[in-house]
């Protein structure tokens, strides 16, 4: 393995032979390599002497165990090591060596690249078998550094040097003495000053760096000499030499607390094995994070190009946030007044638009959680909370001219959307990945004040239907509800169906008009709605791609999730919907005990009681639209899922709204909900179980996963969903 810089970006190359016969141990001790010490960009190639699938061989024959090479295949994925000659050609059989005797062709020279760098990758190509029994394999590597857009994020770990905090706390107190005089306003300087101080904690933070390493050499250089002196004459000097190491593991300890502070991993002491068991997370990390190709939403081709990846997604964001322009606020104005609607008090009223106080900002820095992505200007919790006695009461003047006026500093603007992709779901689809806002955190802040206010009168507002987000309402009081429905059909043998609708981008697609006319229709005080007009208007996002940054564009709807406000205005957004569905007598829903019961829903996730399906189903679908028209929110049509009870859908119902009526079962909420209430054990613990021992199995393989790592990987897991409903379905 060597080591070096070629262009100024850090390269490994990784010559590898295995002996025929090899065992599972030699090449776990390669992967091993490859994970804890390899750095920058890993160009690895050699004769494995193995074949990693039947397609490798020309013939039957594995040649090795299944054991060894299901244990390769699950480590490189893992730790994110890609085939590369496979990658480019997922279904090809070609082969780069021939066995005389056995007079057959197999695979067994490969290249391996960490999956994040796949992009530089250009062509890998296998040559002809000629004077040897191998072929040659050519792979050609893009080492050219792209230009990278990205952005700067405070070091939270510098707050901790006293002497630093020091200088911090003096530079804020000069800044607002000097711009804080009444000729600027109070959002621009305050813009200005986030600005003015990144610039301060660069300057420092390069300064503490360099003697860093100045200190470094210098202790090497006497390490070295003293090393040499004592090889000359054993017994001499080896206190010193203890001293110098001890204060060398300082340092280098203290680099790696840092690294592990952002892996969120606090239960492994400094040493070489926590050292191979970082190396192992970050790349797991960067690999689960890395886009290698997508497929363009419009031409359909398939990139795997950063610039063209990049653009694919960017192109399909703009779209999804662009809102055509409608005339149909008339329509809007009379659908809401058929409704019956609870409205706000005076009082309450008074209260939310009370003046932002010190102690709501206070306790709003509080509630912010540590070692979180920062937004765009790079400022981390831990700063606020580090200088809260001097930034509380200018962000208390800020979030007051907000509330107040209107007038809100441009960086609360601006957003980084992270896209995460859905597991399970094809990950070449632009649609198949989650949206992120990433928010500056004086937003956050301003917005969580808000949030604390309108959160304590959603329970007077939204109905017990709804249980995503709302005071004292929780996920199994949805679910429980769903379950004594379905026991009451199997009891009676009712005709009915349970449909779980699935909207297109729910949060991105709602409409501002159509809040703005909600929130007026619930009676809040047109100073509140003024306050989200001024948040939402013209609000910019970049997409980050592989750690790098889209071009800016304009958001013309959406929640932004990541937004502490974002579900309770959607819960206001989707109430019309429910109680226009509740009021509609042509929709038939479950009658128990004389309460009829037509639908459940937590936040975005909608599930719908019908009986008489027939002629309820399609004045639900009239109405669905008629909805989506107004307000943006619209049902997708092929993943809505339905469970049927008693009822066979007429055939024109079936095409007409391409429903899968012949499932047994049917999730919601990350429970399969089954037709037959006796099987729903069967359905979610069992998968579950086989779930908990694959995965256990699989961590047989990877290095350095300890006994309590696995159980927390388990809890934090397999049972980070579903933990708080499963006792609901043992019941």
């Amino acid at each position: 393995m060597i080591t070096g810089r070629i262009e100024g970006l850090m390269v490994t190359f990784f010559s590898i032979y295995a002996p025929p016969g090899s065992d599972w141990t030699f090449y776990k001790k390669i992967f091993d390599m490859m994970s804890a010490e390899a750095q920058g960009v890993l160009i690895c190639g050699g004769d494995m002497n193995i074949r990693l699938s039947k397609m490798e061989s020309s013939t039957s024959n594995l040649g090795h165990s299944k054991p060894t090479i299901n244990k390769i295949n699950s480590i490189m994925k893992e730790i994110g090591i890609v085939d590369v000659w496979r990658e480019f050609n997922p279904t090809d059989r070609d082969y780069t060596y021939f066995s005389a005797p056995q007079s057959s062709y197999s695979r067994i020279d490969y290249f391996f690249a960490f999956k994040r760098n796949q992009f530089r990758i250009q062509s890998c190509d296998i040559g002809t078998i000629d004077i040897s029994d191998h072929a040659p394999i050519i792979m050609t590597v893009n080492i050219g550094n792209n230009p990278k857009s990205t952005l700067w994020k405070l070091n939270s770990s510098l707050l901790n040097n006293p002497q630093v905090k020091g200088e911090l706390e003096k530079a804020i107190d000069t800044y607002f003495k000097e711009n804080n005089n009444g000729e600027v306003s109070p959002p621009m300087v305050w813009d200005a000053f986030k600005a003015v101080l990144r610039g301060k904690v660069i300057s420092i933070s390069s300064s503490l760096k360099k003697q860093r390493q100045v200190r470094l050499n210098s202790l090497y250089t006497k390490l070295k000499e003293l090393q040499k002196d004592h090889k000359a004459r054993p017994g001499t000097n080896e206190l010193s030499i203890k001293k110098l190491q001890k204060e060398i593991d300082e340092i280098l300890t203290e680099e790696v607390k840092k690294k592990l502070v952002f892996l969120k991993q606090g239960y492994y002491e400094a040493g070489s094995k926590a050292m191979k068991l970082l190396s192992y997370k970050l790349r797991k990390q960067q690999a689960d994070a890395t886009i290698n190709k997508i497929r363009c939403p419009h031409t359909k081709q398939i990139h795997n190009r950063v610039g063209q990846i990049q653009q694919s997604f960017e192109n399909y964001y703009k779209e999804l946030y662009s809102q055509q322009k409608l005339d149909n606020e008339e329509e809007m104005r009379s659908f809401l007044e058929s409704l019956n609607l609870p409205i706000i008090t005076q009082e309450q009223n008074k209260a939310l638009i009370a003046d932002i106080t010190e102690i709501e900002v206070n306790a709003a820095i509080s509630r912010l959680k540590p070692h979180k992505s920062p937004g765009s200007d790079g400022f981390t919790a831990e700063w606020y909370k580090s200088f809260r006695e001097q930034l509380v009461p200018k962000l208390c003047q800020i979030c007051n001219g907000a509330l107040k006026k209107g007038e809100i500093p441009p960086s609360w603007k601006q957003a980084i959307i992270s896209v995460i992709p859905k597991e399970g779901k094809d990950s070449l689809d632009c649609k198949q990945f989650q949206p992120i806002s990433v928010l500056n955190l004086d937003y956050k802040i301003y917005m969580s004040i808000l949030a604390r206010r309108i959160e304590k009168l959603l329970p007077s507002l939204i109905h017990l239907d709804q249980t995503g987000f709302i005071h004292e309402r929780q996920t199994q009081d949805s679910l429980r509800r769903a379950l004594h429905i379905i026991w009451h059909i199997q009891q009676n043998k009712t005709q009915a169906m349970l449909m779980g609708l699935d909207a297109e981008k729910a949060f991105d697609s709602v409409r501002w008009t159509f809040l703005y006319k909600v929130l007026d229709k619930f009676g809040f005080h047109h100073t509140l709605i003024e306050a989200f007009k001024a948040v939402f208007n013209n609000p910019t996002a970049r997409i980050k791609i592989n750690g790098s940054l889209s071009n800016s564009f304009t958001l013309e709807r959406s929640c932004r999730q990541g937004c502490p406000c974002s579900p309770l205005l959607f819960a206001l957004f989707i109430e019309p919907l429910i109680q226009y569905i509740r009021q509609n007598k042509q929709i038939k829903g479950i009658n128990i005990a004389g309460q009829e019961h037509k639908m459940s829903l937590f936040a975005d996730d909608v599930l719908i009681f019908l009986s008489q399906p027939s002629t309820s189903l399609l004045v639900l679908m009239l109405s669905m639209d008629m909805f989506g028209k107004l307000s943006g929110y619209k049902i997708n049509i092929q993943k809505t899922r339905a469970l049927t009870f008693n009822f066979n859908p007429p055939y024109d119902l079936v095409t007409k709204y391409n429903l899968s009526c012949n499932k047994k079962s049917m999730k919601y909420l990350g429970i399969n909900f089954t037709q037959d209430i006796s099987k729903l054990f069967e359905a979610n613990y069992i998968p579950l179980n086989v779930k908990i021992k694959s995965d256990i199995s699989r961590w047989n393989h990877l290095p350095f996963l300890s006994l309590t790592s696995r159980i927390e990987s388990v809890k934090n897991g397999d049972f980070a969903s579903p933990v708080v409903s499963f006792p609901f379905v043992a019941n």
